[in-house]
């Protein structure tokens, strides 16, 4: 059975009689893996044209997304037979969509995703690759891939409601319209003006790192402090566990 016909895996006989249930791949995974990530400076950039131009936001949330990439022939994902499923001793089975747990599910997803946008006639973006735009003036539309989240952006509420039926007829999708929550940006819009707060975001981390109770302040650091090598066995080093130093960093 193929994929187009709604179907993720086939049953086929194994010749060889050796199964692999694991990922079999010709090529490095590492750079079939690589997918493209939004960058805020063009969730800014879609935010400040819908302010500028009076433009319709809506978000878009695609379920399962990763269940909807195609395998490329090259990179072929046998299964481990589901507990309830029995096939024939000699048939193996192989995954034809992207199923959630291989490595290059975000880019098969993308790529899927691109090839939706481009048959609607959008363009993509050659500065960042998850932005993609159709129309002028009247007929205008930009949209921001984050993800399985879509920020859309069309010139009148009937493009809005066109692309989120386009939109449908692909994926299963959940309209949240407006979008009152985008990447940890909380967005408040007026009649004339759109802002965007991180508030929501910087709290859900001083609660995640224990931090919430803590007393705000200009500098935490002494600002007459010397800082220096510590020598061995001066003291041990930091506890990850209780100092999450690069997680904080990194988040």
């Amino acid at each position: 059975d193929g994929a187009d016909n709604g179907k993720s895996f086939h049953c086929g006989h194994n010749n060889s009689k050796s199964v692999c249930n694991t990922e079999v791949c010709p090529v490095d995974l590492a750079s079939s893996a690589l997918v493209s990530v939004v960058s805020a400076a063009t969730i800014h950039l879609v935010f400040a044209l819908a302010a500028a131009r009076g433009l319709t936001l809506s978000q878009h949330d695609i379920a399962t997304a990763f269940l909807y990439g195609v395998l490329p022939a090259h990179q072929r994902v046998y299964l481990v037979c589901p507990q309830g499923v029995s096939i024939p001793g000699d048939h193996v089975l192989e995954a034809l969509r992207g199923i959630y747990g291989l490595k290059q599910n975000s880019r098969l997803f993308n790529e899927h995703l691109k090839k939706i946008f481009l048959a609607l006639g959008y363009k993509q973006s050659l500065s960042d690759p998850c932005l993609f735009w159709k129309g002028t003036n009247g007929t205008f539309c930009v949209l921001a891939v984050v993800v399985d989240d879509i920020l859309h952006a069309a010139a009148t509420p009937a493009l809005a409601t066109a692309f989120a039926t386009d939109l449908a007829r692909t994926y299963t999708v959940t309209n949240l319209g407006f979008p009152r929550l985008m990447v940890g940006i909380k967005v408040t819009a007026t009649a004339d003006s759109i802002t965007l707060c991180q508030q929501h975001y910087v709290q859900s981390l001083l609660e995640r790192f224990g931090q919430s109770g803590s007393t705000p302040c200009e500098c935490p650091a002494t600002p007459s402090g010397c800082l220096a090598l510590a020598s061995t066995g001066d003291s041990p080093p930091l506890d990850v566990s209780t100092h999450p130093y690069l997680s904080l960093v990194g988040s």
